[in-house]
């Protein structure tokens, strides 16, 4: 729902659900958001106390943006929502799907992408 496609077919990506989370954000809950599901293409640092988003947390949302594209799959599609915050702080990636082949070079372009360091992004 947040990937729109323009008069020349081209997709454009409007949001990958910050904006929810930063709007709800308040001293008792971190994590509402009125899209379930947005932890997931969030990047690891925007986790932590006051979020600041950047081009480089926008890339690692791109690279979940691929990998659900790719693999028809959330990202961290093996765990349940309240695990993939812990996962993400623990710098640890979404899993390569076996049951679908995705190009070592399209994989290799989304680890970049999804570099618990944000400065390691491309």
């Amino acid at each position: 729902s947040n990937i729109l496609i323009n008069d020349e077919g081209q997709p454009l990506i409007s949001d990958f659900g910050l904006s929810s989370i930063l709007e709800e954000y308040n001293e008792t809950s971190y994590f509402k958001s009125n899209r379930p599901g947005s932890i997931r293409w969030v990047a690891p640092e925007l986790l932590e106390t006051l979020p600041k988003p950047t081009i480089r947390s926008d890339v690692y949302s791109y690279g979940c943006v691929i990998l659900h594209t790719l693999s028809g799959k959330v990202p961290y599609s093996e765990m349940r929502d309240i695990s993939v915050p812990v996962a993400k702080m623990n710098g640890i990636r979404p899993q390569r799907p076996t049951d679908l082949p995705i190009e070592r070079t399209h994989w290799d372009l989304i680890k970049s992408c999804l570099n618990a360091t944000p400065d390691n992004r491309p």
